[in-house]
């Protein structure tokens, strides 16, 4: 049985591992590059196109509910 998370974690991990020449130190480094690059930055933008900012704190899905009132 495949599970198409474990195969993309394991298909991302085979990409870090060519990109980095297999060696840990060679990956810290580029972590550290990584991090000095975006330190201090903010996002601006969702990350997901259909991600949207809750309009209040608090906010739920879903309508209230109303236990024992009469329906008009």
């Amino acid at each position: 049985m495949k599970d198409p998370i474990i195969e993309e974690v394991r298909a991302n991990r085979a990409a870090l591992t060519r990109e980095c020449g297999g060696t840990l130190k060679s990956f810290l480094a580029q972590e550290r590059d990584f991090f000095a690059h975006w330190k201090g930055k903010k996002i601006t933008k969702p990350l997901h196109p259909e991600w949207h900012a809750p309009s209040r704190v608090g906010a739920v899905a879903e309508a209230p509910a109303d236990y024992g009132k009469a329906k008009e």
